[in-house]
């Protein structure tokens, strides 16, 4: 295979003329980029100081010079893959040398403290009985040297009742503060936060949005996304769409017409969490979040899990993600469950590509609670939904799948031309679609969105892009 490699009028698209115009738009923007310059300080960071980075540096623009010399003279397609690969194993180790990483781990101190406190809890529940029975014998015991000594042990079991939930209560303050400073650490500066987000917006409506007039036509860009743990836009290409662009030149390109202090480059192919094959859950009337899909045009492979309840107008139905009920474009609407069970409902919406997001609404054609899956004998209760303003990086969620159940993270950045919330909870094929959410208390929830795409961690498309939409799909609560 040979590319075209070099400079800008090389790099064009011969399919699309307004390519044409990328170096001056890029100059451009560039001079835009370059008049703020905005300092990271005061956060609870450590970040690599290390001597390879000018080295890496060099080594990375040697490698794109020979293969821009190798693609205008041999032509040899793999010289020229093998140099894409050193370039991009270049990349990866100047991002792991480059990146921020928090001095705490929040994610994992706030699930240590919860675990703790559902571990008390229980201990209050058995001494909840134990003294009601205590009560109870106390009440009805017509001895009476007996009824000191029942005081006495329901006495000495309420204090250590008292002494629980003053560790309960602690417990709690110290989530409420870890999640507080998780926060903080994800915090941008305005500043900061405006360039990253025009910078996001410019790098969208050229490289992902196709229905842009800036749109340059088929590229390796595959998401572009604002990482608040970083403090930079990553820009993530697939290194094996490489027909016309060659990665490896375009994410230089990219990163010295907009500064790696503002921009970090991955290689990487995301993953869409579909799987084939996997042991599904059972059947369940009526339907609730988290649990397993098939699809009518595959009915013996799970697709994916029904997100939450919603409405769209009159109808009522559940939210999940496009490739979940279309996978591939094969043109399905109609959806199972469990896999091999009967038809619950049909998709009227279906929104997937680099721009839109990726939802689907399917109509039901069964009932369905607004509920999220625990167990076989509980489940979690949607009482509301949250504000477009409460997508915080650093905010600790949960995440309920077909495949993986219950897993926890904490957002880590966005996605703002798709609707897409990066975070870092771990997701297995065949949670796509699944339920993203805050427990508010107890097993009340706050719903947040549901499950897109899996890179390191779940990316989620927000209830808000779903209200805000054409559509105004909402979710059903309590």
């Amino acid at each position: 295979m040979i590319f075209s490699y070099g400079n800008d009028n090389n790099m064009k698209n011969t399919k699309n003329k307004k390519m044409t115009t990328i170096n001056a738009k890029t100059i451009l923007f560039a001079g835009l980029i370059l008049t703020l310059i905005v300092p990271i300080a005061g956060m609870n960071i450590v970040k690599a100081e290390n001597n390879q980075i000018p080295q890496l540096e060099q080594q990375m623009e040697q490698k794109i010079k020979q293969i821009q010399q190798e693609s205008e003279q041999s032509k040899n397609s793999e010289i020229i893959k093998n140099l894409e690969s050193d370039y991009y194993e270049l990349n990866r180790a100047y991002n792991e040398i480059t990146q921020i990483t928090p001095k705490i781990d929040y994610v994992n101190e706030w699930k240590t403290r919860d675990l703790q406190i559902m571990a008390l809890d229980a201990q209050q529940k058995a001494s909840q009985k134990a003294i009601d029975i205590l009560q109870e014998n106390l009440e009805s015991t017509i001895v009476t040297d007996l009824k000191p000594v029942l005081k006495e042990e329901i006495k000495q079991m309420q204090s250590e009742m008292n002494k629980r939930d003053q560790k309960i209560n602690s417990f709690k303050q110290e989530i409420i503060e870890l999640e507080q400073q998780s926060i903080e650490f994800h915090k941008l500066t305005p500043q900061l936060e405006q360039k990253l987000h025009d910078i996001e917006k410019y790098l969208s409506s050229t490289y992902v949005d196709e229905k842009s007039s800036d749109f340059i036509g088929e590229n390796p860009v595959e998401v572009i996304r604002i990482d608040n743990v970083q403090k930079k836009v990553v820009i993530m290409l697939d290194k094996e769409r490489s027909n016309v662009f060659s990665p490896a030149v375009l994410a230089q390109k990219l990163v010295d017409t907009l500064g790696s202090e503002y921009v970090m480059i991955e290689f990487a192919i995301p993953e869409l969490v579909s799987c084939t094959g996997n042991t599904p859950m059972s059947e369940c009337r009526p339907l609730v979040g988290g649990i397993a899909l098939a699809r009518y045009d595959a009915p013996t492979t799970l697709a994916g899990s029904i997100g939450y309840k919603a409405t769209k107008g009159t109808d009522t139905g559940f939210v999940t993600a496009a490739h979940v009920v279309d996978f591939s474009g094969t043109g399905n609407t109609k959806m199972l469950q469990p896999v091999n069970g009967g038809q619950v409902g049909t998709a009227t919406v279906i929104k997937q590509g680099r721009s839109n997001g990726d939802y689907a609404f399917v109509k039901t054609t069964v009932s369905i609670n607004d509920d999220i899956f625990i167990n076989s004998s509980s489940a979690y209760d949607i009482a509301s939904y949250a504000s477009s303003s409460e997508h915080t990086s650093g905010s600790f969620l949960y995440k309920v799948g077909a495949t993986s159940n219950l897993s926890w993270g904490s957002i880590t950045g966005s996605i703002p031309s798709a609707g897409m919330i990066t975070t870092s909870i771990p997701v297995s094929g065949g949670d796509s679609g699944g339920s993203v959410f805050k427990v508010i208390s107890g097993t009340s929830v706050k719903i947040f969105g549901h499950v897109t795409e899996n890179h390191s961690g779940a990316y989620y498309t927000t209830v808000n892009h779903l209200i805000d939409g054409i559509y105004n799909i909402v979710p059903a609560t309590t």
